[in-house]
């Protein structure tokens, strides 16, 4: 081989190279374009691996091209990680996140963290089947959950009271709230189920109340009561 050969064969690695690091580039470009950050370990092929995911493709098929599907891929990836990784990955982007998708944005990395995504896309397409809404209206009330996150969420720690527990419950319903979730993990999720029961019968009753109980990631240690008001 002589010298030109030699030359030749090294400039072509050297643009082959160059074509996969510019490319490797081009797409993380893309992905921070898209959602706003890259979470730790995302990469592209990542990416598209979520975003042929059912229940992906399920959220779409019911809210159509909606704003907020870039960041619930991301949600979804977060949501498969270690749990502290989850809480870090959030807290170190929460500032990136709102100015993009305000309080929908954050309020789907909150359920990143809780690890409910999944489920909570499982739930709507059970209450478009049952309610059987226009896709205008299902949007509104998935928008409508996303903006009021906060005042729909209880977290249940193994330290606070059955009374506790009950109370906080209750405020979701003297508030009227036609929806609500209660999570809790390990050894939260007995004294969670007691309280429920106890009012099962009488308040929640009384106030046109269902509830049905989810596993999360299929995981006996973490799970969610979801509280519907009924309507005649």
């Amino acid at each position: 081989m002589n010298n030109y050969e030699v030359l030749g064969e090294a400039s072509f690695w050297f643009f082959k190279s160059f074509l996969e690091e510019t490319s490797e580039g081009i797409k993380k470009f893309f992905l921070k374009y898209k959602v706003g950050f890259l979470p730790e370990g995302m990469d592209y092929s990542e990416y598209q691996k979520i975003k042929n995911k059912t229940v992906f493709k399920q959220l779409k098929f019911l809210i159509g091209n909606h704003p907020t599907l870039s960041i619930i891929l991301t949600g979804l990836y977060i949501s498969s990680l270690d749990k502290g990784l989850k809480k870090k990955i959030v807290e170190e982007n929460k500032q990136r996140i709102y100015p993009k998708y305000k309080s929908k944005g954050v309020s789907i990395m909150n359920m990143a963290t809780t690890g409910f995504i999944e489920d909570y896309v499982k739930w709507l397409s059970k209450y478009n089947v049952e309610k059987n809404p226009s896709q205008q209206e299902l949007i509104d009330f998935y928008e409508k959950i996303l903006e009021d996150w906060r005042e729909r969420s209880i977290f249940i720690q193994s330290f606070i009271q059955n009374k506790t527990i009950i109370n906080k419950i209750m405020s979701k319903i003297n508030m009227e709230k036609d929806v609500f979730f209660v999570f809790a993990s390990g050894s939260a999720i007995k004294i969670t189920e007691e309280s429920i029961s106890e009012i099962a019968k009488s308040d929640l009753k009384e106030n046109s109340y269902d509830f049905l109980t989810e596993k999360l990631h299929n995981d006996e240690n973490e799970r969610v009561w979801i509280f519907e008001k009924k309507v005649d």
